[in-house]
């Protein structure tokens, strides 16, 4: 499945009510379903070993044999395996139909002679239901309430459930939190939460079977961005097998490849009542999708102007155009409000320094290096960017530098790292002149020292360990390099 990596969520303005979502369905899973699975082995243990399931099962079968036409043997329950067991138990509590004649007395009348027993182990192990968390706020679509349909949300069959669904909740919500505000977010997922649940319950009328999970919640969240998003090209994350890459795509292919997707498991697995809720979720979301975009109001102006409608490469050739024809103006009010839902592309940051230096800007010029500096990802090309701009940087500003000694220590160390060690020294030089008692300085002094070591440059090597252990003799860095480098001629 593609997972959209559109961008990444902005903290100084945090998605209040997506994170708040994410908050209660974990706190919901570790305080008050915790102990479900120990619950669940208590019922499962009661329903053998009391006797019940000698009254229910055989009778089970027999109910199947005259509904489906099919033919089962009915055989005594202690001579089943207990694989077969724990099978015909958990077909049996999905079964919403038996379930409503058992509890209603069809199956078990009240003139039969074992009717007094089993009411009473019954409700022991209708106790014991009662007493599992999940089991009582869960959606049963035979015996649905009102509660269910809203507390079901909030509910999650294990952690890798609840992690997939948060993963995607975060995906989704943030963005659609930024475009169509917090109230109307937290509106949508309840919508498309409590849809899906409808669905189910109209697909499935006589399932027993546990719903739990914001999975349809989620998928009415993935198409409704599908829809207001539409055209504009995304990036898509995907693997196959140990594969892994992105492509760039519209928006809208989400919808007919998640229902594909969807369609495909349900062919798969024909019994999920979970696909039958993704799908109405998935619907749900269209149709809000469609209302919202048909709606005089749409979603919040700022947010349509600043983070819908702009399609990012559109947007960057468009000032790469004004630049060609020396409209640094233009460009620069492009890339300015590019760089705001992107703020770490260093594309961006690389066009904006140069312009900021064509005009002699010095403040912004200082401001856009320190952006781009402070991006660490491992690439060789960003490494790259990152040199020759700070060589532009040092050119503009004839050597009178001002930034920070720590991102410049960390610069120097990349540099070094990266095989740029002329000007690794050239930054040790400038730091040792501004600010010679920066306590950042020990690690570039230990960096610069074990990469000469390395390249069999014993000499430089050794000048940049005697800087280390005798003017920084009480660093960390000192410590260890006099036992990793032992001083050599």
């Amino acid at each position: 499945m593609f997972i959209p990596l559109d961008r990444k969520p902005n903290w100084r303005r945090p998605p209040f009510i997506t994170l708040l979502l994410i908050s209660i369905n974990i706190l919901v899973f570790i305080f008050l379903q915790a102990q479900d699975q120990l619950r669940e082995d208590d019922a499962f243990r009661y329903y053998f070993s009391s006797g019940l399931a000698e009254l229910e099962m055989p009778r089970y079968i027999q109910y199947l044999n005259q509904q489906g036409g099919t033919q089962l043997a009915i055989v005594p329950v202690d001579e089943l395996a207990a694989d077969k067991q724990k099978i015909l138990y958990h077909h049996l509590l999905a079964n919403g139909s038996f379930l409503q004649a058992l509890n209603t007395s069809h199956i078990i009348r009240s003139n039969d002679p074992d009717y007094a027993v089993w009411l009473g182990l019954r409700r022991g192990f209708d106790n014991r239901l009662q007493n599992i968390f999940s089991y009582r706020y869960s959606l049963k679509p035979h015996s649905p309430s009102t509660l269910s349909l809203i507390s079901s949300l909030f509910l999650h069959a294990n952690s890798w459930h609840l992690l997939g669904n948060m993963i995607f909740l975060l995906l989704f919500g943030f963005i659609l939190e930024l475009s169509l505000g917090s109230g109307i977010l937290l509106l949508v997922f309840m919508a498309c939460g409590i849809s899906a649940n409808l669905v189910t319950i109209a697909i499935t009328p006589n399932s027993a079977q546990w719903i739990m999970g914001a999975s349809g919640a989620i998928t009415g969240l993935a198409s409704l961005y599908a829809i207001l998003y539409g055209m504009r090209k995304i990036r898509f994350f995907y693997s196959l097998i140990i594969y892994f890459d992105y492509v760039r795509a519209p928006a809208i292919i989400m919808l007919p490849a998640w229902l594909i997707y969807e369609l495909t498991y349900s062919l798969i697995s024909p019994n999920s009542v979970s696909t039958v809720t993704h799908i109405g979720g998935l619907l749900s979301g269209i149709l809000i999708g469609g209302i919202i975009k048909c709606s005089p109001l749409k979603i919040h102006a700022e947010e349509n102007k600043e983070n819908v409608s702009i399609d990012f490469e559109t947007e960057y050739q468009n000032a790469m155009s004004a630049l060609s024809n020396a409209d640094l103006q233009k460009a620069s009010e492009l890339l300015k409000r590019l760089l705001e839902n992107q703020p770490e592309d260093s594309r961006i940051l690389v066009k904006l320094f140069q312009i900021a230096k064509a005009r002699n800007d010095l403040p912004s010029a200082q401001r856009y290096i320190q952006l781009l500096l402070t991006l660490t990802e491992h690439d060789s090309q960003l490494v790259r960017e990152q040199q020759r701009s700070f060589l532009d940087y040092l050119q503009l500003t004839k050597g009178e530098d001002k930034l920070p000694a720590e991102l410049l220590t960390k610069t120097a160390i990349r540099f070094c790292g990266a095989g740029f060690i002329e000007d690794s020294e050239n930054i040790l030089a400038l730091l040792l002149k501004q600010n010679p008692s920066a306590k950042s300085i020990p690690a570039l002094l230990f960096s610069l020292s074990t990469r000469y070591h390395k390249s069999g440059n014993i000499e430089k090597s050794n000048h940049y360990k005697s800087l280390l252990t005798q003017h920084f003799a009480d660093s960390p860095e000192a410590q260890s390099i006099q036992q990793i480098l032992p001083m050599s001629n």
